[in-house]
């Protein structure tokens, strides 16, 4: 059901709004998640900002199709998806290389 809604924000007041807002709430989300002791609050924060007010699919798609034109529309989203994809390996990947460098 939050498709629906991010799709009439990013209708109503443009794709660039409502992409600003998901990226806003994804950064303020990690950062919560990240500094969160206890598992309610974990589990609370993952529910409101990486559930509630991520709409970056929803909204990215339907921009990225717009942008790449009638005949490169599938193209383009996979390559929005496998370089998301990519980033969700690398990033784990990189954080356990790099745990216990500084100390």
């Amino acid at each position: 059901w939050t498709s629906v809604m991010w799709g009439f924000v990013a209708m109503r007041y443009g794709y660039r709004a409502a992409l600003a807002i998901t990226n806003v709430s994804l950064l303020l989300g990690n950062l919560c998640f990240g500094l969160s002791t206890a598992l309610p609050v974990a589990m609370s924060v993952r529910l409101v900002f990486h559930g509630m007010l991520n709409g970056w699919v929803a909204v990215m798609s339907p921009m990225a199709a717009r942008v790449a034109g009638d005949g490169r529309q599938v193209d383009m989203i996979g390559i929005i998806f496998a370089s998301g994809g990519c980033i969700q390996l690398l990033g784990p990947a990189l954080g356990g290389w790099t745990y216990g460098l500084v100390q």
